[in-house]
């Protein structure tokens, strides 16, 4: 989840349906300008605000018409790496929402579509294409779970999803180090978020929790930091905790995050609030 869909979640009704306002006289879909990768980005958060709503035609709608556009940046050249990441969040949403088949894994070729865009960049370490590894081995082994069927697939696509299921972790973990050694802060954290989701959606809350404690730690070196990222994050690791049954655990990291939002003052009351509600949750089911 984004930092701008986890504001989104602390908004009333009211303040979504202003914001959703804001954004409609603000963006103009029709338009065939080459736009900036920042102005493409708005249209995403009118799409995150309009599913807050409750309005799925109406962002599916936006969805369609947000790819011309990232074809178009990408075609221009301006901005190689943030339109292909732009290409990769438009993709990731669109296999959210295919159906898959038992005899064929229907997203393989809009995996495929990001792998060849960043290949066009030539060498270089791509978080969004690292991320996509990973995403891509987490869905193919979930697909064999609700019954499809590898065996029907042809060898090359095969070996080519195996091969991101069992090895893509060990590249991302590599691309970490390499990054690290270069202080390159915004993608070591990049990429360790989404080594946390892979940990947790398979199931190894062990390494979740060990990814959130070094994200902790690395958070502070990036370069749009802000003391409530860190906030967030304790908020999470106590929310993993919670999972777990570790009552005592999952308290401290909430404190931890609510005297963080404590000391941003007013503007992060809601976010206080928040963090107090996880306190008095977990103490109840301490008992």
């Amino acid at each position: 989840m984004s930092q701008f869909e986890k504001e989104l979640e602390l908004k009333s009704e009211e303040e979504l349906e202003a914001l959703a306002l804001q954004f409609k006289d603000k963006i103009n879909l029709e338009t065939e300008e080459i736009l900036s990768s920042e102005q493409i980005r708005e249209m995403f958060h009118y799409h995150s605000t309009l599913l807050a709503l409750g309005e799925i035609r109406s962002a599916a709608d936006l969805h369609a018409a947000i790819r011309p556009h990232i074809d178009r940046l990408i075609a221009s050249g301006n901005e190689p790496e943030a339109s292909r990441d732009l290409l990769t969040d438009w993709v990731f949403v669109l296999v959210n929402t295919v159906e898959e088949a038992r005899d064929s894994f229907v997203s393989l070729p809009h995996y495929q579509e990001i792998f060849a865009a960043f290949d066009e960049l030539g060498d270089g370490i791509y978080p969004k294409k690292l991320k996509t590894g990973l995403q891509m081995g987490h869905h193919y082994k979930y697909w064999i779970t609700i019954g499809g069927l590898p065996e029907n697939l042809s060898d090359e696509d095969r070996e080519f999803l195996e091969d991101a299921a069992d090895n893509w972790v060990d590249g991302v973990e590599n691309a970490i180090e390499s990054l690290e050694e270069s202080e390159e802060w915004d993608k070591v954290a990049d990429l360790k978020k989404a080594m946390y989701r892979f940990y947790l959606h398979g199931k190894r809350p062990n390494e979740a929790i060990a990814t959130l404690k070094e994200l902790i730690e690395v958070t502070p070196q990036t370069s749009t930091y802000h003391p409530a990222d860190v906030g967030d994050l304790y908020l999470d690791l106590g929310k993993l905790f919670t999972q777990h049954s570790k009552w005592a655990a999952a308290i401290k990291y909430f404190e931890k995050a609510r005297e963080i939002y404590e000391e941003l003052g007013d503007d992060f009351e809601l976010f206080t609030m928040q963090a107090e509600g996880w306190i008095a949750e977990a103490e109840k089911m301490m008992g």
